[in-house]
């Protein structure tokens, strides 16, 4: 099997991914961001064998940032109150 490198098409350069949770009380609240670079969309050889494969413009993913929250109350014996958002800011696909 072929080992998959930082330089390889589909993978990006660089990525983060950083979960900070705060507890007082009963109360905890997470935070989490991830984000990745500008990621290749295809590989050198596809688009030397189909130079009209994409629009130049789409030949890579833009980078994205992500960011989640949630906040939960514990209330004692056996009930908790909690929610949260997935993808706080809305950050849309490519």
């Amino acid at each position: 099997t072929q080992i998959e490198q930082v330089d390889d098409p589909y993978l990006p350069e660089w990525q983060t991914v950083l979960d900070v949770t705060w507890l007082l009380g009963g109360l905890t609240v997470n935070y989490g961001w991830s984000w990745f670079s500008e990621t290749e969309r295809f590989d050198e050889d596809q688009i030397a064998d189909d130079p009209l494969i994409v629009d130049p413009a789409y030949f890579n993913y833009s980078e994205r940032s992500v960011h989640d929250l949630f906040v939960s109350y514990d209330m004692g014996d056996r009930v908790q109150i909690y929610g949260g958002v997935n993808n706080l800011f809305q950050q849309e696909p490519d």
